[in-house]
């Protein structure tokens, strides 16, 4: 079956009826609902407390973390964010930064910490993809070492979009997409886990370590925003 165009005459009206009804159609189609609202108030620094597992919090340790990924675009794309230090008793130390976005948009989208490393003049190499098993489930996380001098800086990070563990941009966007089709704007977390070592192998087995810990304390919604689902 062949759909007929519309005659001459009528294609003017049929005009004038889009024109006239593209904003409502515009509008009908642009997502409205804020996912954040019904996260029951967000507070990271609530979140999480001075002791996770065997680490402590370093008091006063926010003001010590160098974290680029954090600064570079605060006021613009992040609506909370946490920075800690915590030691275990070997003396051991990781930074914490955890950046909260109500609005994934495309205006307004949590970053890859590598674009803002980068931009702060630290080198980034050895990229790759990793999991931590935790006592929720396999966490799909992401690794790269940067360096700016004698700073070598292993970190494992990872993104939630909505409820959904989306560590790649492509799925991000789609993610996006799909909450859109729903009417609703997802919020998104960045988690990031780093230490000050040369010995990687070290790093990331502390990192992994601070990771399980954090699971299995976090309250069920914390998990959920933060750890979210992993398909």
């Amino acid at each position: 079956m062949t759909l007929a165009l519309p005659t001459l005459q009528w294609r003017p009206v049929l005009l004038a009826v889009l024109i006239t009804a593209g904003p409502v159609l515009a509008w009908t189609f642009t997502p409205h609902h804020l996912m954040a609202d019904g996260r029951q108030g967000v507070e990271l620094e609530n979140t999480l407390p001075a002791r996770i597992g065997e680490w402590q919090m370093v008091p006063g340790g926010d003001k010590a973390v160098i974290s680029p990924d954090v600064q570079a675009a605060l006021d613009k794309f992040y609506s909370q964010t946490l920075s800690r230090i915590y030691v275990n008793p070997q003396g051991y130390a990781l930074m914490l930064s955890i950046a909260y976005g109500k609005q994934q948009t495309d205006s307004l989208r949590l970053h890859n910490p590598e674009v803002c490393y980068a931009a702060q003049g630290f080198a980034l190499s050895d990229r790759s993809n990793a999991t931590v098993l935790n006592p929720s489930g396999p966490l799909p996380v992401k690794r790269v070492l940067a360096q700016a001098g004698p700073r070598i800086e292993p970190i494992t990070y990872w993104i939630t979009v909505g409820d959904i563990v989306a560590n790649e941009t492509t799925h991000r966007k789609w993610l996006q997409i799909e909450y859109g089709l729903k009417g609703q704007i997802p919020d998104g977390v960045l988690v990031r886990v780093s230490s000050i070592d040369a010995d990687t192998g070290r790093a990331y087995a502390m990192q992994d370590s601070f990771i399980h810990a954090m699971n299995k304390t976090l309250s069920a919604e914390g998990l959920r925003m933060m750890m979210g689902q992993h398909s």
